[in-house]
């Protein structure tokens, strides 16, 4: 294998396997360490599905339930065919492509056919796929990132109070998403733990607030881990009072928008909030949150 594959996780064979099944998992071996030119075709038995997904499926993408549910239910029903679709190991010795169809081969138990490519460059699948398939939470989660989906939407809100942009509700690419996460916001992490604790409590959306606790943490660390444990306590008083206000001023806002609340306003409130905190002013509910679209967007101090 090159000088940059990864090593897999060490997984004997299973004692289950045939004799035709260890030889064919003994050729995929080989040829993850040593790519051929050209795709093979295998027909993949459960029990050799079961294998590559313990030993090569190493920081892959999210499983997804319903196509896995799908793709067992035409493996079961003899109904899959040999198509274009490949399973992917790049060169690094992963499985990067194909986790679904392996985990519905041993879901229903049944062997289907498909093409397996080897060697693929590992820095191909940033971009692989990502109309149809992959979004930025799927690449965070292929370079490692835990709970993937918040943090993808955190470094998007990050990102637009850093560029001034909340008002556009700017989207990022999936390629976008990963490369701000390496150059720029890899510490965000650092409050998806009590982003969702907020979601658990309050149902604020946790990406939102990871991102928002992320911009506030710029000005002021400490303030802005204690703003954030402040929300996810429910400590709404004495110097959070803004935090209750901000609260009471989004729920009357919901109650006569069918639960809905624009991503903008909780966004201008949010920064409010944090502002009126920084300078221990208990704020006005009437007039502190009446922002809107109107007026210019809060900047935190």
């Amino acid at each position: 294998m090159n000088s940059t594959a990864l090593a897999s996780n060490v997984v004997p064979f299973p004692n289950s396997v045939s004799e035709s099944e260890k030889k064919a998992l003994s050729a995929i071996e080989r040829f993850i360490g040593d790519p051929p030119d050209n795709s093979r075709v295998y027909w993949i038995q459960p029990v050799m599905a079961e294998y590559l997904l313990q030993k090569y499926n190493i920081d892959n993408r999210p499983k997804k339930p319903t196509k896995i549910g799908q793709y067992a239910k035409a493996m079961a029903g003899k109904e899959w065919r040999l198509t274009g679709d490949t399973i992917k190991f790049s060169d690094r010795g992963i499985m990067r492509d194909g986790q679904n169809r392996l985990e519905a081969c041993v879901a229903s138990n049944s062997a289907f056919q498909t093409h397996v490519v080897f060697g693929v460059p590992d820095e191909f699948f940033a971009v692989m796929d990502q109309g149809r398939n992959r979004d930025g939470s799927d690449l965070l989660a292929i370079e490692g990132v835990q709970s993937a989906s918040i943090t993808a939407a955190g470094i998007r809100w990050a990102h637009l109070y850093e560029t001034d942009s909340v008002m556009q509700r700017t989207t990022l690419a999936p390629p976008e998403v990963l490369r701000l996460y390496r150059e720029r916001y890899t510490d965000i992490t650092h409050f998806v733990p009590v982003a969702r604790t907020i979601y658990n409590n309050h149902k604020w959306p946790a990406g939102f607030v990871a991102g928002s606790l992320y911009h506030f943490s710029k000005i002021d660390k400490k303030a802005a881990d204690e703003f954030g444990k402040a929300m996810a306590n429910s400590q709404f008083s004495g110097k959070y009072l803004p935090l209750y206000k901000m609260n009471v001023k989004l729920a009357g806002i919901a109650s006569v928008s069918s639960g809905r609340i624009n991503d903008v306003v909780r966004a201008a409130l949010m920064l409010i909030a944090w502002n009126l905190v920084r300078t221990n002013k208990k704020g006005n509910k009437s007039t502190d949150f009446s922002w809107d679209a109107s007026k210019p967007f809060p900047v935190a101090k």
